[in-house]
């Protein structure tokens, strides 16, 4: 029985502890912050392997990599089935759109999901 209250003790610690890490989220911090970043490249590898909320775009500009984890909402306007290897990726400082440009010279814009759930 004492083991079983130790369990229950601990689940309800994990519980309050990932709710109050929800609460801390604000999407609306979110797009601010989101709006004084800036990034281009050529996008160099695609990762939806992860289990996680968020896929990765590996882009290269000027011979340096980044890496944009971007959420994989299916409210992202089917920008994963979208974005190719060698496709160009910008997102303009002020901005939270991200513009893809393929070699055909099509251009499409994706405005950034709050990933908060």
């Amino acid at each position: 029985m004492n083991q079983v209250i130790k369990i229950v003790v601990l689940l309800n610690m994990i519980v309050l502890l990932n709710v109050s890490c929800i609460k801390r989220f604000s999407c609306e911090k979110y797009r601010t912050d989101l709006k004084t970043i800036e990034y281009r490249g050529i996008v160099t590898k695609i990762n939806l392997d992860t289990l996680d909320l968020y896929g990765k775009v590996i882009y290269k500009f000027k011979n340096k990599e980044d890496t944009l984890n971007l959420c994989r909402s299916l409210i992202f306007n089917n920008f994963w089935e979208y974005i190719e290897i060698q496709d160009s990726i910008s997102k303009p400082l002020g901005s939270d759109t991200i513009f893809i440009f393929k070699s055909n010279n099509s251009v499409k814009k994706f405005i950034v999901p709050c990933c908060d759930w």
